[in-house]
């Protein structure tokens, strides 16, 4: 959902995306499983993709993050946090530890690929 904000396209975050980010701050961090975490936007939280398979421009940057502690939230950006976890590795983990509480995704399918292959030209 996006509304014009003086001729430029703003997002406004789901009710659905709310209940995804509280969620997924339920379980702790995905890696320590640290309670309280800090949510990390991976792309950004206004992040899009265009799904080739419709056209259609996908708002990613809601569903795209995950619960970090603190510490890990800090040093993400490093090469030894990086040389273990990429962003699709950590929204993979995230979606792993979701199902286990929650059973299924609240997105689709493009919705998930294109998160998964974000830094990609096309998948």
């Amino acid at each position: 959902m996006s509304t014009s904000n003086g001729g430029c396209m703003q997002y406004k975050i789901t009710n659905a995306q709310k209940e995804w980010r509280e969620k997924l701050r339920s379980l702790g961090c995905i890696i320590t499983g640290e309670p309280n975490p800090e949510m990390h936007h991976l792309y950004g939280a206004s992040a899009k993709k265009k799904c080739p398979r419709t056209f259609e421009t996908l708002w990613i940057g809601q569903w795209a993050q995950v619960p970090l502690c603190k510490r890990l939230h800090d040093i993400e950006k490093t090469p030894e946090f990086r040389s273990k976890y990429s962003d699709a590795k950590l929204f993979e983990i995230a979606c792993y530890t979701y199902m286990l509480d929650y059973d299924d995704l609240p997105f689709d399918q493009n919705t998930y690929d294109a998160i998964i292959n974000y830094n990609l030209k096309s998948y």
